[in-house]
Parts: C-alpha cells; sequence; structure tokens
C-alpha cells in the first residue's frame, strides 16, 4: 500500500478493516453516536485508542523516533487487576422535568421527600430506620418487603455509593423525551435541615455532570437498566461503570 493511502485515523482505520460503525458499537460497547464522537475527537484518551485498536484485531503500539534510531515506548502495568471495574448507580428523578433540572444545574442527586426528619446516618441500624419508615403515615398498611425496599435504597444513597462512582440519573424532558444524564459521584451522602429547602433536596449527594444523551443512544443493556422501576439500583453489567466512563469522557473531551 502506498504510505500516502494508509489510514491515519480511527475512521480510516476502520473502514480499512471493513468495521462498521454498528459493529464497533457491539465490540466495544457503546452506542453508535459515541464511537462517532471517539473517531471526532482531537485528543482522544490513550485507553480509548487501544480499546479501538483491539476492538479492530489489533495490538497499539507506541514508538518514539530519533536521529539515531525508535525506541518503543512500554508503559507500567495498572496496580490494580484487570477485573476491578468502577461501580455505576442509576437513580430516578421521579418523573419530575422540574427536580431533573435542578439536579443537573446544581451539580446534585438527592432521594425521599425528608420522611425521616433526619439525616439517615443517624440510625444505629437497619432495624431502627426500618421503625421510623414503618411508622411514618404514608407507609402505613405497606408489606414489609416494600418496607425492607425502602432501607435499601436508603442504604445504598447512604452508605454504598462510593465517591468515584459513576451515577445515570434518569429523567424525561419538559417535551417528554426520556433523557439520561451521566456524572461522577463527588461527595459523601449530607442532609440539610434548612426549612426553606425543598424536601426533596434535603438527602443529597454532589455529582460532577458530564455528559447527557437520548436514552436510546445507550447500549441496550445500559438501556434496560436506566428504564428500569425504582428509585435508585446499581448496574448489573460489572463494566457498566467503565462503558459509561467512557462515553462521558467522550462527549466532554471531543
Amino acid at each position: 500500500m502506498n504510505p500516502d493511502e494508509q489510514p491515519r485515523s480511527l475512521a480510516q482505520l476502520r473502514r480499512h478493516r471493513g468495521v462498521t460503525q454498528g459493529a464497533m458499537e457491539k465490540r466495544v460497547g457503546m452506542s453508535q453516536a459515541a464511537v462517532l464522537s471517539a473517531e471526532r475527537a482531537r485528543d482522544p484518551r490513550l485507553s480509548t485508542v487501544t480499546r479501538f485498536i483491539e476492538a479492530l484485531g489489533g495490538r497499539l503500539q507506541l514508538v518514539a523516533s530519533f536521529d539515531d534510531g525508535d525506541y518503543p515506548i512500554a508503559f507500567r502495568e495498572p496496580s490494580v487487576p484487570a477485573a476491578v471495574h468502577r461501580p455505576a448507580w442509576r437513580i430516578r428523578a421521579w418523573d419530575d422535568p422540574w427536580l431533573a433540572e435542578r439536579f443537573l444545574a446544581e451539580g446534585i442527586v438527592a432521594v425521599s421527600e425528608d420522611d425521616l426528619g433526619q439525616a439517615v446516618t443517624d440510625f444505629a441500624s437497619d432495624q431502627a430506620l426500618r421503625r421510623i419508615i414503618q411508622d411514618h403515615p404514608d407507609n402505613r398498611g405497606r408489606s414489609e418487603n416494600a418496607i425492607g425496599t425502602f432501607v435499601t435504597y436508603w442504604r445504598h444513597f447512604s452508605h454504598n455509593m462510593k465517591v468515584g462512582d459513576i451515577i445515570v440519573l434518569a429523567y424525561r424532558e419538559r417535551r417528554g423525551k426520556l433523557k439520561a444524564a451521566i456524572g461522577t459521584v463527588t461527595g459523601e451522602y449530607e442532609y440539610r435541615s434548612q426549612h426553606d429547602l425543598d424536601k426533596r433536596l434535603r438527602h443529597r449527594r454532589t455529582i460532577r455532570w458530564h455528559l447527557t444523551l437520548d436514552r436510546s443512544d445507550l447500549p441496550e443493556d445500559l438501556r434496560r437498566t436506566v428504564n428500569a422501576p425504582g428509585t435508585i439500583g446499581r448496574f448489573g453489567a460489572a463494566d457498566a461503570g467503565d462503558r459509561l466512563s467512557l462515553l462521558g469522557y467522550i462527549a466532554v473531551h471531543s
């Protein structure tokens, strides 16, 4: 092949290897829109390029060229096992466009209408938390399973979710379009008791939002989790956080 005809971009290389954008979506676990963004990125991450090359069946090698010769560049292996993935969570805004707009504008997510009246971390045990939930007038007559689900939601939000985890906000725009916002958890759980603060914004965490997109642009397995009922839940796919993080990075930096 003439050197002038050799592929010089990810898009050209993909086409040269006979792989469509749709096929790349399946190979790297990204939407076609995200694949397109990656191919157009002016300064893509080395990990993104590596992932693309490996998806095409190749292996990325870096070489530093000097007057006296070429020197292959080797990088140290990651200090954590490859099987360790970034956790990812899904949270809902109760199909309230106004609430979702507040989350995105203020860099937060929040849960509940403050039925507890105090920080969930004040409770010494799940049993104590369960009792106050059961005693609330709105929960009278609810099953034990339903109360247990509420306890699980609180423990996820206040304890199990960690700073650095990926979070996806499932919400509906004012025009009715189903959207998803991808962000990173940046703060520990906190409770704000100000009486002039909307009750739905008192139990909160701070978030750095990276990207909003139509839910239809998400890979099918991730979209099913985002669309699932319930206030908060963890993605079942072990690599969900890695894939969502990649989507968010591409959108911000391309």
